[in-house]
This record gives C-alpha cells, structure tokens and sequence, in this order.
C-alpha cells in the first residue's frame, strides 16, 4: 500500500508546525526548497529576481516552520555546511528537524574530468560527506539524500553541458555516491 498522499497547504503547515527543515546543495535542491514553499502558501517563492544574486542561501519563516537553503554546488561545498551544522549540534544550539541534501552536476562538470587526482579527492570528499551524514543522524538531524533529475542533454545551454552532464555522465555520478556510501547515511 503507498503511504503517499497529496496534503493542502493547510494539512501540510500543520504537520510542519514549529519545524526547521534545511535543504543544502545546488539549483535542483534550491527548487525544492521552493516547491516545498510553495506547498505551504509562500506564492513567490522561486519567484526570479534580477537583482538578487542567483547562487545564494534563502532563508524563510512560513507559520512557525522555518526553512533554509544552502547553497552548496559541489560535495566539498555539502561537506563544509553540513560540518557546520553538526559542530552547532554539538555546541546545543538548535538542530535542524530534518537535513534534505543533493548535487552531483557541478561535480561532474567540474572536478569529473579535470584529473584522475581530482576524481580521488571527489572520491575523499563523498566518503567523508556520508560520514558527516552519519554523524547529523547520530545529533537527531535526519538525512535525505536526493539524487540528481534525469538529465535532457538537448535541453542544455552550453557545449560543455552537453559534453559533460549528458545522462550516461549523471548516472555515472548517481553510482559515485551510492558506491562512496552517500545513499546509505
């Protein structure tokens, strides 16, 4: 039997109450930190403004739920911030409810084919991300690592796009992480 259901923003607001939820990786993390705003009545959420800078954290009070993003492009990126909020469990403050992760892209653009040196340091950072997933678990901080969407390569704005992030290049990714142990912190 599914356990998934469609909840209305009231529902939803409801079973949220007095929550902090936060999202940490690249655009496809940040769009659900939207939709899940949206969900909850936030109409502008995702809203596109020019003059805010495109690759920033968010930061939202809806009700007494409070959500954030953190941008956070690469694993290395993932790392440090998630770091961070384990050293504030330590430290007592408060922890969030709940820690939904994600990325894989830039990494795959950008660290994937430099060198084979840079492929064992993503290989590094990815083990020590699922470590540090562990360790949230460990603060009474959930974990949700969310894989990267199916890839339309024709849809892809650059050359390199298209020559680095074609779907065969994400599964590659998809694998990385499972195998690095990401999947199950």
């Amino acid at each position: 039997m599914c356990r998934f259901s469609n909840r209305s923003e009231k529902k939803l607001k409801a079973q949220l109450v007095q929550r902090h939820m936060v999202f940490i990786g690249d655009s496809m993390i940040r769009n659900l930190f939207h939709a899940v705003s949206r969900a909850m009545g936030e109409e502008s959420a995702g809203a596109y403004d020019a003059t805010l800078p495109k690759h920033s954290d968010v930061s939202r009070t809806i009700g007494t739920t409070q959500l954030e993003f953190r941008w956070a492009p690469m694993a290395e990126d993932a790392l440090g911030k998630l770091q961070h909020y384990n050293n504030d469990a330590s430290s007592a403050l408060a922890v969030p409810d709940v820690l939904i992760m994600g990325g894989g892209a830039w990494d795959r653009l950008h660290s994937w084919a430099i060198a084979d040196k840079e492929h064992m340091a993503l290989k590094r950072t990815l083990k020590a991300l699922a470590a540090e997933m562990e360790k949230a678990k460990l603060h009474g901080m959930p974990t949700v690592w969310v894989n990267p969407t199916t890839i339309n390569t024709k849809a892809l704005l650059t050359d390199e796009k298209r020559e680095n992030l074609k779907e065969t290049d994400m599964q590659q990714m998809r694998e990385l992480t499972a195998q690095m142990g990401v999947w199950l912190a």
